[in-house]
């Protein structure tokens, strides 16, 4: 099971649906109480129902192991990079919040009462729950869950501007998301996300409750004086950052911290490809290929497989001129072979389909190959004598 069984769709209606339920829960037991209770009480709270989904659904249900990702890493003097990316990240942050509040002068006015409660709830509330349940959700759950689905690099811009979109500052926040999406990949571990995100919201409280004790008031920033402090932020911290995304950026194929922790064991996440020509059948068909068979089935999500071969019996996979262009051909133990072909698909994603399916069979070699019925044998005139 793990994350390619794990379905996020319903993610946000369990988010609303909790957050109503605690709001409502929360005024009734202030008006109970006499006192209302502070917004940083009821921020602390509304992570409860993401927590409850992650718990039941996540890994009781589907079998994720989280502790995989809160392993902790043994990064030597990478250290010194995260340490200087949470400079780098909380200047750009500056930056891009003093030109919005140029242009939405009441931009900060949703987080009035932010960061004001006793001590020990403001820390709970906003430097321990967000950046433990968020790194959770966007960089470990999404980030996994996207990257079987699509593809690690659509995981992390996708989780990012969903991560940016729940924030005051969406841009920064989107920025943000992608930084620490890009560590966790890096670093295989979601820990020093978790500490920048902590150190972050650390500052930021620090800054609110700084604030909220000054006796004087300090005069609003001119605009000459805003755009000044905006240009110095971004001028520091931009480049920092396109460096940051040019040395880690994913390149094509590269797979997550937990498929490389389930690969290490012979599991991988599965792949469906649909609209595949088989040698075996008449029609195109939809081919998943698992940890330890592959399987063939009619079009259609729910379709029952008719053809099954344990990877075990794979001897090759490997790429073979056809008549109507490239093709993978499949060689098994006893001689036969079969041959799939992706219409329309460049030579990279053939090449890539056939790399798969020798790697996962190599894998499956070294342990007890399942039960499968074996490949039909192709019709006459639809299959080739594979070639070297």
């Amino acid at each position: 099971m793990g994350f390619s069984a794990v379905r996020v769709r319903w993610l946000p209606l369990w988010a609303i649906v909790g957050s109503i339920v605690v709001q409502v829960g929360t005024t009734a037991l202030g008006d109970l109480a006499g006192v209302p209770l502070s917004d940083d009480l009821v921020t602390a709270l509304s992570y409860l129902p993401i927590v409850a989904w992650v718990g039941l659904v996540v890994v009781r249900r589907n079998g994720v192991d989280l502790a995989v990702l809160f392993r902790w890493p043994r990064l030597g003097g990478y250290w010194f990079v995260v340490a200087g990316m949470f400079v780098v990240q909380f200047l750009f942050t500056i930056g891009v919040v003093t030109l919005l509040q140029l242009l939405i002068p009441d931009l900060g006015a949703g987080l009035e009462g932010t960061g004001t409660a006793t001590l020990l709830v403001s820390v709970v509330a906003l430097v321990v729950l967000p950046p433990l349940v968020e790194e959770t959700v966007f960089r470990g759950i999404l980030v996994e869950r996207w990257s079987m689905k699509w593809q690690v690099v659509t995981a992390v811009l996708v989780s990012s501007l969903c991560f940016g979109v729940l924030h005051v500052d969406p841009v920064g926040a989107g920025v943000f998301g992608i930084v620490l999406a890009l560590m966790y990949l890096r670093t295989a571990s979601l820990w020093p996300g978790v500490l920048l995100h902590a150190a972050n919201n650390g500052l930021v409280l620090l800054v609110v409750r700084l604030q909220g004790s000054a006796t004087t008031e300090v005069a609003d920033p001119t605009v000459a004086e805003s755009l000044g402090t905006a240009a110095v932020a971004l001028g520091l911290s931009v480049p920092a950052l396109a460096w940051f995304m040019w040395t880690h950026w994913p390149r094509r194929g590269t797979i997550t911290p937990y498929q490389a922790h389930e690969a290490q064991w012979g599991r991988f996440p599965d792949r469906v490809l649909r609209d595949v020509e088989w040698s075996g059948w008449p029609g195109p068909v939809r081919l998943d290929v698992g940890s330890d068979r592959l399987a063939v089935s009619p079009p259609g999500r729910r379709a029952q497989p008719f053809a099954v071969v344990a990877l075990g019996r794979v001897r090759a996979s490997y790429v073979a001129p056809g008549p109507l262009g490239s093709q993978v051909v499949v060689l098994l133990d006893d001689g036969s072979w079969t041959t799939l072909r992706l219409p329309g698909a460049r030579d990279r994603a053939v090449e890539e389909l056939a790399t798969t399916v020798a790697a996962r069979a190599a894998v499956a070699r070294g342990a007890a190959a399942i039960p499968g019925r074996p490949w039909p044998s192709p019709p006459a005139g639809t299959a080739r004598s594979p070639q070297r």
